[in-house]
């Protein structure tokens, strides 16, 4: 366990994950800038989220704009897994398209 935000990581957290089945998943990104899908910058958390992905129907990825000039070190999956992108109006729109060639982006 981590004893900074309480959280959990590695095998058995995986395992206990590919145990359950849920309708649907938001999972944050630290940015996606010049990949094919979100980003993570630690391997654990991207193994965690990728696992948690797996086990779910619809698959949102909330953002923020900032995060479409953002990257991190791993990826956590391509955006063609993802339900679909929510983040901000104010987005620029030639950022936004890119993103849009491969998933749905809701835009709020």
């Amino acid at each position: 366990m981590r004893s900074k935000s309480s959280s959990v990581y590695g095998g058995w957290t995986e395992s206990l994950l590919k145990q359950i089945q849920v309708s649907i998943c938001f999972l944050g990104s630290d940015g996606f800038y010049n990949f094919a899908g979100p980003t993570s910058p630690s391997y654990s958390d991207a193994s965690i989220d990728a696992v948690i992905l797996q086990q779910a129907r619809k698959k949102y990825i909330l953002a923020d704009k900032t995060k479409f000039k953002r990257t991190s070190l791993y990826q956590i999956t391509q955006w063609s897994n993802i339900t679909g992108l929510v983040t901000n109006k104010n987005a620029e729109e030639d950022l936004l398209a890119k993103v849009k060639q491969q998933t749905v982006v809701i835009t709020a």
